[in-house]
């Protein structure tokens, strides 16, 4: 599937989504003794239907990007370099991968999440960030373990304060 195939894909999935949240309130808020004009359970079963989706196609965008690179590095690295530049502020390497962790979108809980992304980054080796700001950038955000693992990482190298930054938000 091509990017702007899946971009379409996304918008059109956030549109039904959107939709049937409507139905489903106008549904769900129905005079005593009334009988609703659509089966509530079943606009549910379709939200959650399209949510799962969109779900797995925001896991399968996140996962090409990190897996995409460029002779300047992969789509993350180039979103924080243009989001460096845009805000004058100076980009560097901070984090490194230690260990893979098993895919985040195939968990549930945030619970499991976490667990899943612990120990999986550190900082990189002599990295002093003793009273710097750091903006953490990411593609994509769903419950924030990753970033809240990364930036643990970032605070125990001495950052004073870590500020996440992403493109998206997956929904949950």
């Amino acid at each position: 599937m091509k990017l702007a195939e899946a971009l379409q894909l996304r918008a059109d999935l956030q549109k039904r989504m959107e939709q049937l949240a409507s139905r489903l309130y106008d549904n769900a808020t129905v005079q005593e003794g009334d009988a609703p004009a659509e089966d509530p359970a079943a606009l549910l079963a379709e939200y959650e239907d399209c949510a799962a989706r969109l779900e797995d196609l925001m896991a399968r965008i996140n996962r090409t990007n990190s897996e995409t690179r460029t002779e300047r590095g992969t789509l993350t690295e180039l979103l924080a370099r243009r989001v460096g530049e845009a805000a004058a502020l100076p980009v560097a390497p901070t984090l490194e991968k230690i260990r893979a962790a098993g895919e985040q979108s195939r968990l549930q809980s945030e619970e499991d999440r976490r667990a899943n992304i612990a120990g999986a980054y550190r900082a990189l080796p002599g990295l002093d960030l003793a009273g710097k700001r750091v903006v953490l950038v990411d593609d994509v955000v769903t419950t924030g373990s990753t970033l809240g693992e990364c930036a643990a990482c970032l605070r125990s190298a001495g950052a004073e304060a870590v500020v996440g930054l992403t493109l998206a938000r997956a929904r949950r």
